[in-house]
């Protein structure tokens, strides 16, 4: 196999040679970010703060879902929080909301919602919980980058970007942390001030990029993926080992590849939403129609194909042929390597649970070629419908 797409990612642009070092944070105004060394740092930088002005008289505890990316965890495990999972509704990408207010406890201090994919979270719903049981809520974003027109358009009180590999907007590292609630602005500038800014340096960033670049096309990615030392797709927990600023190499690369990704239209996005709705293909539901979500670019195209070895038949035959085809996280958080010891008898999930044997996403990036969706739905299709 000579040909093989990322699963996710774009192209990372070049930094400008004229850098103004104030473009990101002037873009979010009147919001102010705070750049840490990963996503992760950045989402336990929010509960950290949150810990400064909500105090419990015990361990407290964060809520977030039960199938999601490991490294939530350990934002919360370094922050000094007990990590709750809870169950997702039937058959979409968001938690269940009767779970988690059946899970909100004296101890819990905070609420995790996730734009998995790029859908967005029920926010007004979520918002209304956490409000009525005076819990800040906390909006993972690192699968969502907002639209030019929507950059200050979040509903939780403290709001996470991630800039890592296969994000909507990469720098290969980093993240941002914004408060939209006055009350965590202060201990976040006060966390921000006390960590020591990443040494990675710019010729290492560049050097990084080049590879990454070169390594995403089609005819290498099966290269990069079979070298066992870059655990490409795998998902495992790491736990984090302190806070730092994002590297200012890393942070040059931002305004430019933010403008890339705001010219770059959801060309991939349409083309499969055509695609399938004119297959109209049996056991899949396609989660972007049924969650309502229109002309929104996605970090990947997810279904939820109803029959799981269907699924894992389909999953096969677009591996096979290096379609870019993903089950993202293969297990809910406490099947996870490294979480298994950590969130034992935890409890059953098991909505999260058929989601993870059901979900299959597809790759929307600018490499995806309308020949490469159209192998990509009739493998769909000669699969779906042999019975």
């Amino acid at each position: 196999m000579f040909y093989r797409l990322p699963p996710a990612g774009h192209r990372i642009q070049a930094a400008s040679a004229a850098w103004d070092k104030n473009w990101f944070n002037k873009t979010f105004l009147p919001l102010t970010p705070y750049l840490f060394g990963s996503g992760a740092q950045a989402l336990s930088a929010a509960i950290l703060a949150i810990r400064r002005v909500k105090c419990v008289p015990m361990q407290p505890e964060v809520i977030l879902p039960a199938y999601t990316c490991p490294e939530l965890v350990s934002a919360v495990l370094y922050a000094g929080a007990i990590p709750r999972l809870v169950d997702l509704a039937p058959e979409r990408p968001w938690l269940d909301l009767t779970a988690v207010k059946n899970t909100i406890s004296p101890a819990t201090i905070a609420i995790i919602g996730v734009n998995l994919f790029g859908i967005r979270e029920r926010w007004d719903a979520l918002v209304q919980i956490a409000h009525h049981h005076k819990i800040p809520l906390i909006e993972d974003s690192a699968q969502l980058f907002p639209p030019r027109d929507e950059v200050q358009h979040w509903s939780g009180d403290l709001v996470v970007l991630s800039f890592g590999r296969g994000k909507p907007v990469s720098a290969l590292t980093g993240g941002a942390v914004f408060a939209t609630s006055a009350l965590y602005k202060d201990p976040l500038q006060t966390i921000a001030a006390s960590t020591t800014t990443s040494e990675i340096g710019q010729t290492k960033i560049l050097l990084q990029r080049h590879a990454y670049n070169l390594f995403r096309l089609p005819r290498l990615y099966w290269l990069a993926s079979a070298i066992p030392w870059l655990h490409l797709g795998e998902t495992r927990f790491h736990p984090i080992l302190g806070l730092q600023r994002m590297a200012d190499a890393a942070q040059r690369l931002l305004p430019d590849n933010i403008r890339h990704y705001w010219a770059h239209p959801a060309r991939v996005e349409q083309q499969l939403r055509n695609g399938l709705a004119k297959a109209n293909l049996p056991d899949v539901i396609d989660l972007p129609i049924a969650c309502g979500v229109t002309n929104i670019r996605l970090n990947r195209y997810p279904l939820f194909i109803t029959n799981p070895a269907k699924r894992n038949e389909a999953m096969q035959r677009l591996s096979e042929t290096g379609l870019g085809a993903s089950c993202l996280y293969p297990a809910t958080l406490p099947h996870i390597p490294g979480l298994e010891d950590i969130l034992a008898n935890t409890g059953k999930f098991p909505n999260a649970t058929r989601f993870a044997q059901s979900l299959l996403t597809l790759p929307t990036h600018e490499s995806v070629t309308t020949r490469d969706i159209e192998k990509i739905l009739e493998i769909l299709t000669r699969t779906l419908y042999c019975r």
